[in-house]
């Protein structure tokens, strides 16, 4: 589990910029910000950081299949 938890990091610095942020702040962070918290501290709309969530967990579905395969 501890390799899986490295793998994971390791990709998500492969990640864009904005989408690395948006896992950090509304997954990572402890406590996680809501969608609203993490619009106002980054300026961006609630759509986008939500549509940025879900590009970066959907990149990293796909990358860590990747490495399994």
């Amino acid at each position: 589990e501890a390799a899986q938890v490295k793998e994971m990091l390791r990709r998500m610095r492969e990640l864009p910029q904005a989408q690395r942020e948006a896992i950090e702040l509304l997954v990572l962070r402890q406590p996680p910000l809501k969608l609203r918290e993490a619009s106002e501290l980054t300026g961006a709309p609630i759509s986008t950081l939500h549509s940025r969530l879900q590009s970066a967990l959907g990149n990293l579905k796909k990358m860590l299949s990747e490495n399994v395969h």
